[in-house]
């Protein structure tokens, strides 16, 4: 749960709407207080939000963003050993 990579999306020319820190720690303590298996993800933006919930599910993550452009820098933000959990 170190959202370590947080500070990669805040900073990128895209990021000034994504998921705040706060509410990225929440969302991890309620992964972990429940335990999904799945997740769907509408909206997913450039994948701050996927990829702090990746760092503790035990499961997958189906992240859904219409914009390509957030999908691509998703895939370039989020490492490639969370991204196994993910379905873009």
């Amino acid at each position: 749960m170190s959202l370590e990579l947080y500070p990669t999306f805040r900073n990128h020319p895209e990021g000034k709407w994504i998921i705040s820190w706060p509410d990225c720690e929440r969302l991890q303590r309620y992964i972990q207080d429940y335990k999904p298996k799945k997740i769907l993800e509408l909206g997913s933006g450039i994948g701050a939000s996927t990829y702090a919930m990746a760092e503790v599910i035990n499961g997958e993550i189906w992240a859904v963003e219409q914009s390509e452009k957030c999908q691509k820098v998703a895939k370039e933000l989020i490492p490639q050993d969370l991204q196994k959990k993910i379905h873009f």
